[in-house]
């Protein structure tokens, strides 16, 4: 049967997934989809989201437009032109491979929505980015897949001032996270500043400095797990990621 749960006001697209998403867990669901009531996400590529959680591969499957043949001709030019300029932002902010940051074709399993605060994610336009910030500081394993982008009459919801200043504060905000060791939103806080680090590490005598440089290094080869489909889930080291989750999966 189907349900539906409405908002009584509009709290912005971020937090109609939060509500989703928690009602879902609260039904014991192992994977949760989502797809948007406008037309522009194709059911046909629901399997593919599917199938890497399925088989464990991966915790959060995400659509990529861009990837998609002809995709630049699929979609108005400047969807196109912004999805590739946030994508990169993105990629710099979190140092991860992501592709088509701003895709909310997703799917997930019960880990990542068991461990995503959900008090917490952005509710407005930069959902995506804050919720990729979140699982990519988690370690968890974000793919990427190739779905076809829908675009017809329909008007985007998407103002002037989400483009100037939603979007990009949430992924600044990410891009601090991820400088300042500031990890928050998976599995409790954790603050870890790279500076305090470099002083800790002259305070302490010879003998405790190479245990210590030596966990630092073990750290900074630590990178985000990212993969786009039929690359694994190699992706580009950065340097803050946790890797306590990813040592247990």
């Amino acid at each position: 049967p189907l349900e539906v749960i409405e908002h009584p006001v509009n709290r912005g697209v971020g937090s109609a997934i939060t509500t989703g998403c928690r009602y879902a867990l609260s039904l014991g669901a192992d994977f949760t989809a989502v797809m948007a009531a406008d037309g522009q996400m194709d059911p046909s590529d629901l399997p593919a989201l599917l199938a890497p959680l399925i088989a464990g591969e991966a915790d959060y499957v995400k659509g990529n437009r861009l990837d998609w043949p002809a995709a630049s001709k699929s979609m108005p030019w400047h969807r196109w032109l912004g999805n590739h300029l946030f994508s990169s932002l993105t990629r710099r902010a979190l140092g991860a491979n992501v592709h088509d940051s701003q895709c909310g074709y997703v799917a997930m399993n019960r880990r990542t929505k068991e461990g995503i605060d959900w008090d917490r994610v952005w509710k407005g336009y930069g959902y995506p980015n804050d919720v990729l910030s979140r699982l990519m500081l988690g370690g968890l394993r974000v793919r990427d897949v190739p779905v076809r982008p829908v675009y017809g009459s329909e008007k985007s919801g998407i103002r002037f001032r989400h483009v100037v200043f939603s979007i990009p504060f949430v992924i600044a905000r990410a891009w601090l996270r991820r400088f300042a060791g500031c990890y928050t939103g998976l599995y409790g806080s954790h603050r870890y500043f790279q500076w305090g680090r470099r002083r800790h590490l002259r305070a302490h005598p010879a003998s405790q400095r190479g245990a210590l440089a030596e966990h630092a290094h073990h750290r900074r080869q630590t990178g985000y797990r990212v993969g786009r489909e039929g690359e694994g889930l190699g992706g580009r080291s950065g340097h803050g990621a946790r890797h306590q989750l990813r040592q247990e999966s």
